[in-house]
């Protein structure tokens, strides 16, 4: 059987297969209009959208960015988990997904600096008062009181995602956002135990993830999402990419979800890609995503070692059914 297609252990739960939908929001042309419509709220079309591509045979589903607080609005028509009112249309997604046997995934975000002012009052926030790029709002600086509260936000969020049915619980440290804010050296200024070091960078993460892991216990797989493509600019290379993995590792995650610009290409100046590297720093599953178009894409990724699970992005949002052909591939 191809590798890709073997079931995987994650943390406290399995897939049946390594081939997964990572998580995308739904943005024209590759969704519908009526898939995108809405302020927020789970519609049935929403809910199809999910149960289609779980259907076709995909191991693991991970929900679109959702967000923890109101101040962390990206999208307007984003999924958000801030209050009680939100479980039971997230329900209704992970019950659809896990009905046609695919493990329901859901990825938790705070926009930081790169929320969307008109959703959030004018008030964007980060760990320093650094603009996401020129001509945008400066972020108010987080005080240690409201960085308290924020991790608060992000926990309260996992719980009710867990609630409503996902058992695997990713949060959001990639692209910009508020937690890959705290990463960045750019944007990360600050002098306390959240600032300086890669190490101190990552203790926002950390602590978010220690913390749900405490409240959900065996109940779901609980990790990150990380990209180190997005700071090459800032300096980083592959002994950033090992102390990110290592400190995930420490803060007890089960996996780490990478997103790269190519899944198997080479990095660092190196003949490993960004995925070999990572799999060297931990023993926990590794996801990447970037660039996988295809079945044999897919087994390339586990076949040589550059991710655990492959998760193919736009080729699935593209095309629903796009799993199914791609195990019919692979099976020959």
């Amino acid at each position: 059987m191809p590798l890709s297609l073997t079931p995987l252990r994650i943390g406290p739960v399995e897939v049946r297969n390594r081939i997964a939908m990572p998580p995308m929001v739904r943005l024209a042309p590759h969704a519908s209009p009526e898939v995108i419509a809405g302020e927020g709220s789970v519609t049935d079309h929403l809910v199809e959208h999910y149960a289609r591509r779980a259907r076709a045979g995909v191991g693991l589903i991970i929900v679109e960015a959702t967000c923890v607080h109101p101040l962390g609005r990206v999208w307007r028509h984003g999924l958000n988990a801030y209050d009680d009112a939100h479980v039971p249309g997230l329900a209704s997604i992970a019950r659809a997904i896990a009905a046609e046997g695919a493990l329901p995934g859901i990825q938790l975000v705070h926009g930081g600096p790169q929320a969307d002012p008109a959703l959030t009052g004018g008030v964007t926030l980060g760990p320093s008062p650094v603009a996401p790029s020129v001509g945008e709002p400066e972020p108010r600086e987080l005080d240690l009181g409201q960085i308290l509260d924020i991790q608060r936000a992000f926990i309260e969020a996992a719980v009710r995602a867990h609630e409503a049915g996902f058992r695997f619980i990713e949060i959001h440290g990639a692209h910009g956002y508020l937690l890959d804010s705290f990463v960045s050296p750019i944007r990360n200024h600050r002098t306390d135990a959240f600032g300086g070091s890669i190490e101190n960078r990552m203790r926002m993460l950390m602590d978010i993830v220690m913390r749900i892991k405490d409240c959900v216990r065996d109940g779901a797989a609980v990790g990150a999402r990380i990209s180190v493509f997005t700071h090459t600019a800032e300096g980083f290379g592959e002994s950033e990419l090992r102390a990110m993995v290592r400190s995930l590792t420490e803060a007890h995650s089960d996996f780490v979800d990478l997103s790269v610009d190519r899944v198997l290409t080479h990095a660092f100046g190196t003949d490993r890609s960004m995925g070999q590297a990572a799999r060297a720093a931990t023993n926990v599953p590794v996801l990447v995503a970037g660039g996988l178009s295809s079945g044999r894409d897919c087994e390339q990724v586990i076949a040589e070692g550059h991710g655990d699970i492959a998760c193919v992005g736009r080729a699935m949002l593209g095309d629903p059914d796009w799993a199914q052909g791609a195990i019919a591939e692979l099976r020959g």
